[in-house]
């Protein structure tokens, strides 16, 4: 019984002292958090423009950077500084005359023992140019370091790299770091981590005293695409993607397609290459158009010799009933022009470049655009019709003259139409509103490859 009463009371004893070492713990934790916060009370926060009317730092910094740009910040790098040191660096400013110039990577530093400044510039520095500050490291000792986002790092296309500026012995210490799977990433800090992130990946260094942790992640994206395609490498081997290179993407107009990243990957000036409209809100992600249909779309990095090619859609769209009952309308589906439609109007309804081309025996200009051709008066006694619209055919995934057929029904006739065609077949639909369709082939027999759609007023 006794010692079951001793067991009992050790037992007390110990809950109290365990509660006690709780106790102590806490206020320790305020005590250490009150200290911070009066060192950081006690630290002066002066402004540079204050600091600089009494240290000479900024006219020494300009004379060794001969002529460049001088950008200048300040910062506690030492945990236990009152007054924050001088940071500076100077870049060219986009003077491309300039390209090519050392940099120098300096600091004033206040040394707190003997009150006095020292100043140490780092001349013949390389830096990318242009460059800037992307802010300050909040290490938990309280110290600072100040990162300076080198805008490419020119051993990899569309690379970025960063300087952090930190201070041993009243001396300026300079490490860079260089992002390894970001394209044209932006530099900025987050408390103790450096982020450099780009439109699919985030990169992060995390700064410890004396240490650094570095991780990456592919950003989680929100997309609303009707087909999403993911690229992908091992180490640093060819690039792949899903779906397999050479397929035809099972698109239609108004469809969207965004291209995303598996994981991050260290690419070289990475490039999607496309006539299609880019989403704004999205990045790589592009909305289809009409005029998009059997056309290609490449993806690869440099030297950009083994792409990764894809078709936009399947050209049997043009063989549809759907498009063929547009053309019954007057209208040629994708086209902002139609028939009906002003010539005078034609050009300030077309964005971007257009070919003229005149042909003074037909008694028509032909205006091409994109993958349409325009025929409009060539005289002016003629008047304000638009004559012809013809829509050119994808060769990509050829569709031939039965596969219209099939689709559309049998033609009212079957002619010869040299002028158009040098001799071959064409298919021609004749509309009760006074207009007609024309389907070119490109051999005399409908089994032959489809070249263009056109669309006519009749005279």
């Amino acid at each position: 019984m006794k010692t079951l009463l001793l067991v009992i009371g050790l037992l007390i004893l110990s809950g109290c002292s365990s509660n006690e070492d709780a106790i102590q713990n806490e206020e320790k934790k305020k005590e250490t958090a009150a200290e911070t916060a009066e060192m950081k009370a006690e630290r002066s926060d002066e402004t540079l423009e204050e600091l600089l009317e009494e240290v000479d730092f900024g006219t020494q910094l300009t004379q060794s950077c001969g002529g460049l740009a001088v950008e200048m910040t300040t910062a506690y790098l030492h945990a236990d500084d009152v007054r924050p040191s001088i940071i500076g660096f100077c870049h060219h400013a986009g003077n491309a005359n300039l390209e090519g110039n050392t940099a120098a990577v300096a600091a004033a530093i206040y040394n707190e023992s003997d009150k006095t400044w020292h100043i140490d510039i780092n001349e013949h520095e390389f830096l990318t140019h242009p460059a800037r500050f992307a802010g300050n490291l909040q290490l938990k000792d309280g110290s600072e370091r100040v990162v300076i986002e080198l805008y490419e790092d020119p051993a990899a296309f569309g690379g970025t790299g960063a300087i952090i500026l930190s201070s041993k012995d009243n001396g300026l210490v300079i490490e860079r770091i260089n992002s390894s799977v970001t394209q044209n990433g932006k530099v900025s800090t987050d408390g103790n981590k450096i982020l450099i992130e780009d439109d699919h990946v985030i990169e992060t260094f995390t700064y410890g005293k004396n240490s650094v942790t570095h991780t990456e992640t592919v950003k989680e994206t929100d997309t609303k695409a009707d087909r999403v395609i993911t690229y992908n490498k091992h180490n640093n081997g060819p690039l792949f993607a899903t779906p397999e290179n050479g397929s035809v993407l099972d698109v239609k107009p108004g469809d969207i397609i965004s291209f995303v990243p598996d994981k991050p990957l260290n690419l070289v000036d990475f490039q999607i290459r496309t006539g299609m409209k880019a989403d704004p809100d999205q990045p790589d992600t592009y909305i289809v158009s009409e005029s998009d249909i059997g056309d290609t779309i490449e993806l690869g990095e440099y030297p950009y010799d083994d792409m990764i090619m894809y078709t936009i859609g399947d050209a049997s769209f043009f063989a549809s009933t759907a498009f063929f009952n547009e053309l019954k309308e007057e209208k040629m589906p994708g086209s902002s022009v139609q028939l009906s439609t002003p010539n005078t109007e034609i050009e300030s309804l077309l964005e971007g470049e257009t070919f003229i081309h005149e042909y003074s025996d037909a008694g028509a200009k032909h205006l091409e655009y994109e993958k349409f051709i325009y025929a409009v008066p060539f005289l002016e006694e003629e008047g304000d019709i638009i004559y012809t619209i013809i829509r050119k055919l994808p060769f990509s995934t050829p569709l031939t003259g039965d596969d219209f057929i099939e689709s559309w029904g049998e033609p009212d006739e079957r002619i010869i139409d040299p002028e158009f065609s040098h001799g071959n077949l064409t298919l021609h639909y004749s509309f009760p509103a006074g207009h007609y369709a024309e389907v070119h082939l490109s051999d005399t027999m409908s089994n032959s490859e489809a070249r263009a759609i056109s669309l006519h007023r009749k005279k």
